[in-house]
């Protein structure tokens, strides 16, 4: 459908207008003496290490450490799923799973997806300069919700 995005028709450009002023904003902008990368960086280690503590799920074994380094780390984290959980959802595809429950029971968008018994499933975390703890707080809660219902 290479063709569709030929003609624009009546869509709005306003968003691509957008980008050099949110891309300013963001350069200026500052918490706690941290950049909206650095800030959002620290926010998603933080809420990565609260859904495994809450879940009881490990750090994902990335070789010799056993753990990812914080250094690999920018905006986003990937976090193990409790095993508890029925997970079908296979990474990088639509269909109706876990992720469709988040989204139309509990209005929380994130990818989740099923590695194969092996690997385990997992969120795909991340974190930005307008998310908030409570945000963190209601996917933990919601996972759990869905572990009790399945």
């Amino acid at each position: 459908m290479s063709e569709e995005s030929l003609f624009p028709g009546t869509r709005d450009f306003s968003a691509f207008l957008a980008v050099p002023a949110a891309i300013e904003y963001l350069q200026k902008w500052e918490n706690d003496g941290l950049n909206s990368q650095q800030f959002c960086h620290k926010r998603v280690i933080e809420a990565a290490d609260k859904l495994r503590f809450e879940w009881n799920t490990e750090y994902v074994d990335f070789g010799e450490t056993g753990a990812m380094e914080d250094s690999m780390i920018a905006t986003q984290a990937m976090v193990r799923l409790p095993d508890d959980l029925v997970v079908h959802d296979a990474p990088g595809e639509v269909g109706k799973g876990v992720r469709d429950v988040l989204r139309e029971e509990y209005q929380i968008e994130c990818a989740i997806g099923n590695f194969g018994e092996d690997k385990g499933s997992f969120v795909r975390l991340s974190f930005g300069v307008y998310n908030h703890s409570k945000d963190i707080r209601r996917l933990s809660n919601a996972v759990l919700e869905i572990i009790d219902d399945q």
